[in-house]
């Protein structure tokens, strides 16, 4: 997998649909898994961003981490007393919050950052 997103879109694709027809005989989910928005996944190859900044927003990592953050401090609040507007509310105090302890892209350097 990792060697066909570095392929152009044109050559990789293929790849990938070869990689999903061997996974439907022993794991059906991954390979709906890997075709579900298929083109959508060489999208970074396309812009022609330096690979590094490409590693990273390959990955899910970034909002992985902070979903983790927003779910460790939003999970000791059992009462938002003024429903949707205070959770909003709460949630963005949170991740202002938590963005402090989030690292720098990789590739900041690259840009001038």
């Amino acid at each position: 997998m990792g060697a066909a997103w570095k392929l152009p879109e044109e050559q990789g694709i293929p790849k990938m649909k070869q990689l999903a027809a061997e996974l439907e005989v022993s794991h059906p989910d991954a390979a709906r898994s890997l075709l579900d928005g298929l083109e959508g996944t060489f999208t970074v190859n396309r812009l022609g961003l330096p690979p590094l900044l490409v590693a990273s927003l390959q990955s899910t990592n970034i909002s992985e981490s902070a979903n983790s953050i927003l779910r460790t401090v939003t999970g000791r609040t059992k009462n938002f007393k003024s429903g949707k507007d205070q959770v909003l509310r709460w949630a963005a105090a949170r991740l202002i919050e938590a963005e402090k302890g989030f690292r720098l892209f990789r590739a900041t350097a690259k840009f001038g950052c």
